[in-house]
Order: C-alpha cells, then structure tokens, then sequence
C-alpha cells in the first residue's frame, strides 16, 4: 500500500472548499500517520485502510473572522496480515469525531471518541487542539 498523497488546500477558502479540504487532509492524514508502523521492518503489512462515514459531499463549514470550522464523524478500518502468512486481521475499528480549523495559512485538528460529538458553539481546534501538517510531523 503506497501513502496517499497530500491534499491541495484550494487557493480561494470558502465554506465548501473548506470542509472537502478537511475531509481530504483527514483521510490522507490518518493513513501517513499509520503508514509507517507497517514499514519493511514490521512482521506485518498494511493491506487495506478506510476511513467510513465521512461526508461524501461536504459543505457549510463554519466560518471564523480568519478561517472555517468543520466537525464530522468518521468510522476508521484497517486490515492488516502477518508476512509469513496468508491471513488477515482487522484492527483498527474505530469511531471518532473531528473538528479541523481551516486558513489560508494553517489547519489544527481536534479529535474525540464518538461518544463525545462535538456540540455548536464548537471549541477552537487552535486553542484546544493540534496544528496539523501533511505529511504529518516525523514522517
């Protein structure tokens, strides 16, 4: 499996454009996070990752003085085999929600499990969470 490659964050923000940009870094994002604990020093391979559930057509992020918010479920699977086998195992079944702060000149990300949606008014990502690059930081 080859790293997916990083999102274009478009060049005019508006709500729209916005929100498909998180949804894109997002799912980029957690495959090059995961990708490399599955390198050719693992016992094990990479065969199948997917992120679920998120926003086929997003849109209405909200927007800020300086940026947009957007927030979105997401339902993570990964499906993983052994070298010396033919076997595979599904790990990585996983719901969360996130919440991305988007600027022409920064995105932070905020991640809960899915129990705890987040609510409007929605907390700032740039307080509360973790500026994001793609790839991500150490990769």
């Amino acid at each position: 499996m080859e790293k997916p490659p990083c999102p274009e964050k478009p060049e005019q923000l508006d709500a729209d454009s916005a929100a498909q940009f998180a949804v894109d870094f997002e799912r980029t994002y957690t495959a090059q996070q995961i990708y490399d604990d599955y390198d050719d020093e693992s016992e094990q391979v990479l065969i199948h990752h997917s992120l679920n559930n998120v926003p086929s057509s997003p849109s209405n992020a909200t927007a800020l003085d300086d940026g947009y918010l957007y927030a979105f479920p997401v339902w993570e699977a990964m499906t993983i085999a052994y070298k010396r086998s033919d076997e595979g195992d599904m790990v990585g079944d996983e719901w969360y929600n996130v919440l991305y702060f988007v600027s022409n000149g920064s995105v932070y990300r905020m991640e809960q499990p899915e129990s705890n949606e987040f609510e409007e008014p929605y907390p700032d990502p740039r307080e509360n969470g973790t500026a994001v690059t793609c790839p991500p930081s150490g990769n």
